[in-house]
């Protein structure tokens, strides 16, 4: 849960929080038994540590409309988006060519 209150200006993109983990791991290769000897495991085996950061970032970009007829138009765009999937889900239809893949550039 995040909890904050900001001030942007219309448009401006913000991050809001995130999480970062970082793994770091271990693999040991080499002749099976030679590797486990203290003395001269060096010599017959390799080592690898590997550390692995992944980070989950939160953004949003407020952007203000001030008619209601702009506020209709993202509906309108998804219900023309979701209209062929859900046929494909219904009916099994397989030609993907006509689900659009991204929402339509508007100009604002």
């Amino acid at each position: 849960e995040l909890v904050t209150t900001v001030t942007v200006k219309n448009g401006q993109t913000i991050v809001l929080g995130g999480l970062i983990t970082e793994r770091e791991s271990k693999s040991e290769k080499g002749t099976i038994f030679l590797r486990r000897i203290p003395v001269i495991k060096h010599l017959f085996g390799t080592t690898n540590k590997t550390t692995t950061r992944d980070e989950l970032l939160i953004f949003i970009q407020p952007n203000i409309i001030n008619n209601q007829d702009a506020l209709d138009t993202p509906n309108q765009i998804e219900a023309g988006r979701s209209a062929p999937l859900e046929q494909t889900i219904r009916f099994g239809i397989t030609n993907s060519d006509e689900i659009p893949k991204a929402l339509p550039y508007t100009g604002e």
